[in-house]
Parts: structure tokens; C-alpha cells; sequence
């Protein structure tokens, strides 16, 4: 059966753990991992920014296209912007639906946790 588990480990150039993440919430999983991934490498947040950031979530049944969902804390900019380019926009009270995440950033040998405040949760380290 299909499966959207996608615990994940990213290594920095010299092949060293750079971050670790993962998340609950079904189909919602991979698009949650993949905007937290790019949150820190392309937009230099730490874990617990990159995780708490609106979230969006497209998908498709049957062949046909169903609305992309973006969270109510979603910049109108943004929004405005992806109706614009044609989509349907549904806006979305935040929460645990577009998934809850959990990661660890390593940074000069210290772990930078976040825990997602979608769900009961705090980073916990040692």
C-alpha cells in the first residue's frame, strides 16, 4: 500500500548530518517535510521557524485537480498571487491538518530542536 511516512535525514556537503525531520499526518507528510526542508536550506531558517511557517497542501483524485489548501496564516500577498496564477485557493484554519512535524538542525556540534505547535509537543534535548 501506499505510504507517505518520509522520515528524513539531510547530509551537508561532506556527507555529515546537517538536519533531521519528520511528521504525522497522512497524505499531508511529504508536502510538511518538503516546505520544512526548504524553509531552512533556501530561506536560512532554524528548525523551530521553518516549522511553525504557513503551510500548503495540493492534491489530486481521479485525474482531476482539488483546491490548493493553504493555512489562514498565509501572507494575502501569497494568496492573492496563487489565485492570480489560476488556482483554486481554499483558505484553512491552521492546525494539525496540514500535518505536525518534529526536527532537529545541527549547528556547530550544537541540536537546534522544533516542535510543531500544530500538536502537543516540545523539542526535548540532551
Amino acid at each position: 500500500p501506499l505510504s507517505s511516512m518520509s522520515p528524513s535525514i539531510v547530509l551537508d556537503p561532506h556527507g555529515q548530518p546537517f538536519m533531521t525531520l519528520g511528521a504525522a499526518g497522512a497524505m499531508r507528510i511529504i508536502t510538511a517535510v518538503t516546505q520544512i526542508i526548504m524553509n531552512v536550506i533556501d530561506f536560512g531558517m532554524h528548525m523551530d521557524e521553518a516549522i511553525e511557517q504557513p503551510r500548503i497542501f495540493a492534491f489530486s483524485s481521479g485525474g482531476q485537480s482539488g483546491p490548493l489548501r493553504v493555512e489562514e496564516t498565509m501572507n494575502e500577498t501569497t494568496i492573492q498571487f496563487l489565485k492570480l496564477r489560476g488556482h483554486n485557493v481554499e483558505v484553512q484554519p491552521r492546525g494539525g491538518y496540514y500535518g505536525t512535524a518534529q526536527g532537529i538542525l545541527f549547528i556547530d556540534g550544537m541540536m537546534n530542536g522544533g516542535a510543531d505547535s500544530r500538536r502537543l509537543g516540545v523539542p526535548v534535548g540532551f
